[in-house]
């Protein structure tokens, strides 16, 4: 609690009998303990169990995410939420676990108070949790479950990680901002998949007679490494052979395309070099030349770029901290930079709709975010946020609509980009395969890993 103690409008105390501006309850909820100035606050999940339940529980259920919330508590006040975020948890790991959320809860109570005492807002007007009764179940009949569950959950890692993915991308033929309220999957018109690799990740700028011109994440079954491609795909639907435009030493993805003054720039994922970096091209997108660096010290994953407001504004995962469930926020007064951090970052930690999915639009004068819904896998679905607030000191944005692939189709099991070029809109599509070499290869990693922690 060195984060609270060093903000000086509130005094924080360890002993009942002295009056407390503000508790932080480590417990299940406790309304009886509200009367402070700024109330009782708890870390509360839908089984209400609080701090100590939190990971063991989850562990015990093999649950893939867990959802937390700060919750105020105020006499004669509704609870209000201050705070709130999905996470992925490592089933075959309860420490691994416990340690991901601590890292994670321990910020929140020093983000609200700053956020209190600067006059803004909480995060949003969200109610609790409708949690039921706490389990009543004891801490240690809960820890006596973990081996067995332990095993349990590392079957279930290993048939996870077993499964191949293989993308395909595909047009559908209206604007992005149709997406908000009449999505169907079932309109997608996908490019034939290649025979030796897969295509993903899809941005692209529309010419005068209708051809897209795509560049996309191209990994080759041989190499098992992206690079990225250039794609024409014609008014008819038909998609020409695809043709390397760059190829880095490290996984090369997510070819964001920028325009500024005239001139057209490529940011794609290198977040293996540990930097966010511009690549200049041609209005062909036939090659793509090293420009310079807008974040050096910063492993982004799918950096999304956009000017709204007067400024630049970046969003991002960070590949060495859970990039598909925090969101990074960066801002600057041009695209060249200088760029700074969002004094609230992560401002976002939820793995239903933090990691960017494709360019930011604008809709009847709203600003729209897509994202990725990695709750049930990696890219399951695409979650088109509505942003609140965007300043360098606060953001806010509510979720409107999820998308989700067609059960049905030839691609039933994720998607993750969503990229309006004018008046069509770019998709990628999943589906999963096992083989015997991918649950040999995951169970070795999962033994190496265990060797590791002894």
């Amino acid at each position: 609690m060195e984060s609270l103690a060093r903000l000086s409008a509130v005094r924080v105390v360890e002993s009942d009998a002295e009056p407390a501006d503000l508790i932080v309850d480590l417990g299940a909820p406790s309304p009886d303990r509200a009367r402070t100035g700024f109330g009782c606050w708890s870390f509360v999940d839908a089984c209400g169990d609080g701090w100590e339940h939190l990971a063991l529980r989850a562990h015990v259920e093999c649950r893939l995410a867990l959802q937390v919330q700060l919750v105020a508590s105020l006499e004669g006040q509704p609870p209000q939420v201050l705070e709130e975020g999905v996470f992925r948890l490592v089933p075959h790991s309860l420490n691994a676990s416990r340690a991901r959320i601590r890292a994670a809860l321990s910020t929140w109570p020093a983000r609200a108070i700053a956020r209190l005492l600067g006059g803004s807002l909480p995060a949003g007007t969200r109610s609790p949790l409708a949690a039921r009764s706490p389990s009543g179940i004891d801490t240690s009949v809960l820890r006596a479950a973990v081996p067995l569950a332990s095993l349990r959950n590392m079957v279930a890692r290993v048939m996870q990680d077993a499964q191949e993915a293989e993308w395909c991308i595909g047009v559908i033929p209206r604007p992005v901002h149709h997406c908000l309220e009449h999505f169907d999957a079932r309109e997608i018109r996908w490019c034939a998949p290649l025979p030796d690799g897969y295509l993903a990740d899809p941005f692209g700028v529309q010419r005068a007679d209708g051809t897209l011109l795509v560049l996309a994440e191209r990994v080759l079954d041989r190499e098992g490494r992206g690079t990225i491609v250039r794609i024409e795909i014609g008014p008819d639907g038909t998609c020409s052979p695809p043709t390397e435009v760059l190829r880095l030493p490290v996984h090369t993805s997510y070819p964001f395309i920028v325009q500024h003054e005239g001139a057209t720039y490529v940011v794609p994922e290198i977040g293996a070099l540990g930097r966010v970096q511009l690549f200049r091209t041609d209005p062909s997108l036939k090659r793509l030349e090293p420009d310079r660096v807008l974040l050096p010290d910063f492993a982004g994953s799918d950096a999304t770029l956009l000017r709204w407001s007067g400024r630049w504004w970046m969003f991002a995962g960070d590949r060495r901290d859970q990039d598909t469930t925090k969101l990074y926020v960066f801002h600057a007064p041009d695209l060249f930079g200088p760029w700074e951090p969002h004094a609230m970052n992560p401002v976002k930690c939820d793995l239903r709709s933090a990691r960017p999915a494709g360019p930011p639009f604008v809709h009847d004068g709203e600003l729209y975010r897509p994202a990725q819904d990695c709750s049930r896998t990696y890219g399951g679905g695409v979650a088109i946020n509505r942003v609140v607030r965007l300043t360098p000191t606060e953001f806010h944005e509510e979720t409107v609509r999820v998308l989700r692939p067609d059960p049905a189709g030839p691609w039933p099991d994720g998607l993750h980009t969503l990229a309006g070029i004018g008046d069509v809109t770019l998709v990628d599509g999943k589906r999963h395969s096992r083989s015997l070499r991918r649950i040999v290869a995951a169970a070795a990693r999962l033994v190496r890993g265990a060797r590791e922690r002894e």
